[in-house]
């Protein structure tokens, strides 16, 4: 199920020449999980005893630590991709689920079941709000 939503998604964002990019064969080959860091004497001190005070090593504390910041970033990254992509995309996705629903908006903007009668006034005021959520 995901794949086949995946590959819908994909079709109509290349349909609509949005760029995707190419998935990278292994950006971390070059990277061993090891570097040297020089930092004061005062917070080499602090560290450390915040490592025993946890209980585990200097290496797991700093490890810990740069992990947590760095998820913020990693968060922080794709909110700002999101929020900056979210007006692109927004009728991408609008026109992406009407025909996910097997549904279409005419010329007056009134939404159509595909091959079939309007939708009642009702049932359009509450498909536009749901929409409007989404969106």
């Amino acid at each position: 199920m995901l794949n086949r939503d995946r590959r819908f998604f994909i079709r109509h964002l290349y349909e609509h020449n949005v760029d995707i990019p190419e998935p990278e064969s292994d950006p971390y080959e070059e990277y061993s999980g090891k570097f040297v860091l020089r930092i004061p004497k005062e917070l080499h001190f602090r560290l450390a005893r915040e490592a025993k005070r946890r209980g585990v090593s200097m290496n797991a504390h700093l490890k810990d630590l740069l992990s947590e910041r760095d998820a913020l970033d990693r968060r922080n990254e794709l909110e700002c991709i999101f929020r900056s992509r979210t007006d692109d995309l927004a009728p991408i996705v609008r026109e992406i689920h009407l025909e996910w629903i097997g549904c279409r908006e005419d010329s007056t903007g009134k939404l159509q079941l595909d091959g079939a009668d309007p939708f009642s006034q009702q049932e359009a005021q509450d498909q536009r709000q749901d929409l409007a959520k989404a969106g």
